[in-house]
């Protein structure tokens, strides 16, 4: 039972970095370990019970804060809104050459959104055509950032079909790989997924939800150009993408300038089959925050008199 404890208190941790309530059933879906119902039930009523968690209708948190409550079901409200977009969105980038499969990624992925928030995408292209495929969609996100469109169009995570595989595995990894909504690609998905199956070992309560998504439709411009660049052509062209932005991003990470949200220019990782953000970046902080949550509640879980674990 202290184990199920535990296990309650590192989800509401976690997600507390995020100043995130969450409900039963996602804290079922997050739980690291088995349980039953009415273990879950009675470890639940007695974190309650010793002012270790709060509970506001249906949500659970660390903090005796109902503001975190209204601010959680303000983004739910507009992230509902949202998805409808970005699943019109997913559908229109599907168009593109190469393109394999879209999911929904980042806060929206979790059903939270707010104001001016961006609509991040996971993209996942054909082997060898990653950088083929990104300079399409960059292209048009260049053209929609001149016209204030830009936010709708977040692609900072691409992989290609060599690529399925997520090296970093961690919880920050674990969650963002199981609140994934995919859109298009639904057969795409189903090999990442079964790719990632170590998620199971940080959250063996979730199950891959790629079945809302469409299978790939290939329309006649998208198969004109794969036809066209299924060469040497496209293979050189690849080729030498990937060099241009690994030496451009190389000089940016030199360069050590920073945006105004504490990004830092180039911090990416250039690789023939992978374009994404480099992990300590972003991963690591949000696990320093973690642990010092646990801490925290370890040493309140302490002070009531429960066992720590």
């Amino acid at each position: 039972m202290h184990y199920l404890k535990h296990s309650i208190l590192k989800v509401l941790a976690y997600f507390d970095v995020f100043d995130y309530p969450v409900n039963a059933v996602e804290l079922r879906f997050f739980l690291d370990m088995p349980f039953t119902e009415t273990a879950f039930a009675f470890a639940l009523d007695e974190l309650q019970n010793c002012h270790i968690i709060y509970r506001f209708g249906d949500l659970y948190c660390l903090r005796n804060e109902y503001a975190l409550v209204e601010r959680r079901l303000k983004g739910n409200q507009l992230a509902a809104k949202k998805l409808k977009q970005a699943a019109r969105i997913a559908k229109f980038l599907m168009r593109f050459p190469y393109v394999k499969g879209i999911a929904v990624s980042g806060s929206l992925s979790k059903s939270f959104a707010y104001k001016g928030s961006d609509f991040d995408f996971f993209v996942i292209t054909t082997e060898n055509r990653l950088w083929v495929a990104r300079m399409f969609l960059v292209a048009f996100y260049k053209m929609a950032s001149m016209v204030g469109f830009g936010k709708y169009f977040c692609l900072n995570y691409i992989i290609d079909e060599a690529a399925l595989a997520i090296p970093e595995r961690n919880l920050y990894t674990a969650i963002e790989i199981a609140t994934l909504m995919p859109k298009q690609g639904k057969a795409t998905f189903a090999l990442f997924f079964e790719a990632n199956k170590w998620v199971l070992e940080y959250l063996p309560n979730y199950g891959p939800s790629h079945g809302q998504a469409a299978y790939e439709r290939r329309g006649l411009v998208k198969m004109l150009f794969e036809r066209l660049l299924n060469t040497k052509i496209g293979t050189q062209l690849d080729n030498t993408l990937h060099a241009f932005y690994k030496g451009r991003w190389e000089k940016m990470m030199a360069a050590k300038k920073y945006a105004k949200n504490g990004f830092l220019f180039g911090s990416y990782i250039v690789d023939k089959h992978v374009c994404k953000p480099i992990p300590h970046y972003f991963q690591q902080k949000i696990l320093a925050r973690f642990d010092e949550k646990m801490q925290m509640v370890n040493n309140i879980y302490y002070s009531a008199g429960q066992v720590a674990v």
